[in-house]
């Protein structure tokens, strides 16, 4: 299909997507060395680029290039078998672009951007392409045009952003700034002209698709589930120290027991519980974007935030990758709590996010280099003036925070921020906000919280769900269920004598009587 989207094109277009001695094979492993090459570049740059008034961070934006690349190996021998000859047209296209948008020098966010997007449909539309080329349904007909038209809009976004990275140097170094910036502004406005163009034909295609094929709705939840983002291997920002020096160390950072705090909370929780939040869109939308944000879940007292904080921690450590070691992650149970009041201290809890994310707790026991050069300084300090050690204060904690996302991506949940006093909020939220606009990498952060007018006023520029009675149906008709289940197996209802009918009676009215809890 994609010869065919080709042939729609007029003659200039085609010229610009002329690549020759290319196979697809070929072009698929050129690509994905290009774009491990660029992100290496990024990641060493720390490139921001600030679009439609967010800062997306671009190694990001090609990693995700780099998971369709490789989703793209593993199903395009057979998804494009009746169109060898072009399948690699659009990976050319790509390459090129990867090529001249990302340098030492400067990076062209919105074309890395639209690259991203364009991948991701390449991919998308080879499995479709795979299922309905198998067998022939009934809507494939109607699909072919759809299909072929979406392929014809992106060759034109790749022709049309060739054709202005191939203006020759010399042209440009004739031609007044002025007029140069005219026209990196006309490409600009084509280029999310054409994005938007692209968008509209894939929202037409994927409704008669969806509606028109169960399959397909399927192998698009494992092809588009969460971004697994990972650390970066290439260097190396720890130490690895003796037993006692690091059990100095970590108890000087914060004495939080938040493991013990997860795993009370995932116990509790039902199993399957909270699939509708870690499968929605506005989660998975938040989740996969290339720009470090807040989300923030909130609902009324019972509404089940904590049980849901915890299943957001559980599925980010669940997650695996044949690419390396899964980013970073941190979490906070907050709480007003008389015998762990740390819990509710903006200071502690910083202190304990940088413990989490600066510190390994596996075989070889590691500490990233600047919270070791912090300690090293104040044991020093203390030594000579006779005095403990200082502990982190917030400023600090936030600055080490930033050094340690500088190269790596990090997940930050927080239970219940509206357990932390007043004052401690503003100050919690700021840290953490500041963290947010100075990391160099991607930082999500999950929070939770009740309806609370403070919280919501400081977090206005975050993501936000609010739990209703709507999202929790499922979850509260299992947990239902569950609970009159056990209570009859143990006998704790009615001795355990209870009619399937009685059963069924309860569970109704326990369920009309919830709510929103």
């Amino acid at each position: 299909m994609w010869q065919r989207a080709l042939a729609t094109l007029d003659d200039d277009l085609k010229a610009s997507l002329d690549f020759k001695n290319s196979t697809k094979r070929d072009i698929l492993e050129k690509t994905l060395k290009t774009a491990e090459e660029k992100k290496r570049i990024s990641l060493k740059r720390r490139w921001k680029i600030n679009i439609n008034n967010k800062e997306v961070v671009i190694r990001d934006v090609l990693e995700k290039i780099i998971k369709w690349l490789d989703h793209f190996k593993a199903i395009g021998d057979v998804a494009v078998q009746y169109d060898q000859a072009h399948a690699a047209l659009p990976w050319a296209g790509v390459r090129f672009l990867l090529k001249v948008a990302v340098s030492d020098t400067h990076v062209f966010g919105t074309t890395v951007s639209g690259l991203e997007n364009v991948s991701h449909l390449i991919t998308r539309y080879a499995m479709f392409e795979q299922v309905y080329t198998q067998r022939k349904t009934v809507a494939s007909p109607g699909l072919e045009p759809l299909l072929t038209g979406l392929y014809a809009e992106v060759l034109t976004f790749l022709a049309k952003a060739k054709k202005y990275f191939q203006t020759p140097t010399a042209v440009k170094l004739i031609t007044p700034v002025r007029a140069l910036k005219s026209v990196l502004i006309t490409f600009q406005t084509d280029e999310d002209q054409q994005l938007q163009r692209i968008a509209s034909q894939d929202a037409k295609l994927s409704a008669v698709a969806i509606l028109s094929d169960a399959e397909i709705l399927n192998r698009l939840q494992v092809l588009e589930g969460p971004v697994h983002r990972i650390a970066d291997q290439t260097a190396k920002y720890t130490e690895t120290l003796k037993d006692t020096r690091y059990r100095e160390i970590l108890d000087w950072l914060s004495p939080l027991r938040y493991i013990e705090h997860q795993k009370r909370h995932s116990e509790r929780r039902l199993q399957g519980s909270g699939e509708w939040l870690l499968n929605g869109e506005v989660y998975l939308n938040w989740q996969s974007s290339s720009v470090s944000s807040m989300f923030l879940l909130h609902g009324m007292a019972g509404s089940g935030k904590t049980s849901l904080a915890s299943a957001v921690v559980d599925s980010i450590l669940s997650q695996c990758s044949n690419q390396g070691p899964p980013a970073m992650l941190a979490y906070i149970y907050c709480s007003k709590s008389a015998t762990e009041v740390e819990l509710s201290d903006p200071e502690e809890i910083m202190r304990s996010i940088v413990r989490q994310l600066g510190v390994s707790c596996g075989t070889q026991k590691t500490i990233h280099r600047a919270i070791l050069n912090d300690y090293e300084r104040r044991e020093t300090e203390a030594k000579l003036a006779g005095f403990d050690l200082a502990r982190l204060s917030l400023q600090d904690c936030i600055r080490l925070i930033i050094i340690i996302t500088g190269a790596d991506p990090a997940t930050i949940v927080l239970d219940a921020i509206d357990e932390v006093q007043p004052k401690g909020r503003y100050e919690l939220v700021e840290a953490l906000q500041q963290v947010i606009r100075d990391s160099s990498s991607v930082v999500k952060i999950f929070a939770t919280s009740r309806d609370d007018d403070q919280v919501l006023s400081l977090l206005t520029n975050a993501s936000t769900l609010r739990i209703g009675a709507e999202n929790q149906q499922a979850d509260m008709e299992s947990f239902v269920h569950d609970q009159i289940d056990r209570a009859i197996k143990s006998r704790r209802l009615l001795g355990g004598d209870v009619s399937s009918n009685l059963q069924a009676d309860l569970s109704q009215a326990l369920i009309d009587g919830a709510g929103e809890m």
